[in-house]
C-alpha cells in the first residue's frame, strides 16, 4: 500500500495558516503605529497632538514634530 500524504498536506496547511495569522497581526500593528493615534495613549498625549494641529492652522503636523513635542505624555 502507498503511504497517505494527507498528514503532510494538513501540516503544511497549518503552518501556512499560522504564518498568515502572524503576518496579518504584524501588518495591523505596523499600520496602527504609523497612521493612527494609539487608543492606549494618554489623554494628555492626544491633547498635545490636537494643540499642535490647532497651532498649525488645523493641518496635520509631521510625525517627527509630534514625537519631539508630545513624547513626554506617552
Amino acid at each position: 500500500m502507498a503511504p497517505h500524504k494527507s498528514g503532510s498536506s494538513e501540516g503544511r496547511q497549518t503552518i501556512v495558516l499560522i504564518v498568515g495569522l502572524i503576518a496579518a497581526v504584524a501588518v495591523i500593528a505596523i499600520l496602527t503605529s504609523l497612521f493612527i493615534i494609539k487608543p492606549w495613549q494618554s489623554d494628555d498625549y492626544k491633547e498635545c497632538v490636537a494643540t499642535l494641529e490647532q497651532l498649525n492652522g488645523g493641518e496635520d503636523v509631521p510625525d517627527p514634530i509630534i514625537d519631539t513635542e508630545c513624547s513626554r505624555y506617552e
